[in-house]
Parts: C-alpha cells; structure tokens; sequence
C-alpha cells in the first residue's frame, strides 16, 4: 500500500511536522536514529491513529544538531526512512 506523507521543515530547529494519509487504523511509531542506526528517541508513539489525513508536531528540542534518520511504523512495520537534519 502506498501511503502519502510530507515531513518539514528539514533542517529541524525545534518542531517539526508530520502529515501523512493512514488507510487502516492501528499504532503509529516515530524513532530517532543516528546514521549508524542506533536507537536515539522516541519522538512518537500513539496506539490509535484514524483512518485519513493526520498532521502531528514532533519535538527535536532535547536532540544535538546533526544528521539522523526518523523510522516511521505502522502496526510495527516499517512505513518510511527520513533522513533529517538537526540544527
């Protein structure tokens, strides 16, 4: 299934946002990851996420500049792989 979705801004300075088109219902997880792939935060985690159109606030305030990944899951799979800019 194809899923839309945007993240921005990219540089992050504090808040970012997430929008993205759920077709199913279920959990959605966010996490941080260096480029390394090790486990940095969790930005994100909520067990009821609606069908449709959905737009959420990400905090990076507490992350160190540089660059990482944000791992996207749905229902404990992976959705998508972003690579961010901390600044």
């Amino acid at each position: 299934e194809k899923y839309k979705m945007a993240f921005y801004p990219n540089p992050i300075k504090t808040i970012a946002i997430f929008e993205f088109e759920n077709l199913s219902e279920g959990e959605l997880r966010i996490e941080l990851v260096d480029t390394k792939g090790s486990f940095v935060k969790e930005v994100y985690n909520r067990n009821n996420i609606s069908t449709g159109e959905n737009k959420i606030k990400l905090n990076f305030d507490m992350v160190k500049s540089g660059q990482y990944y944000l791992i996207v899951y749905l229902n404990n799979e992976i959705r998508h792989n972003i690579k961010v800019i901390k600044e």
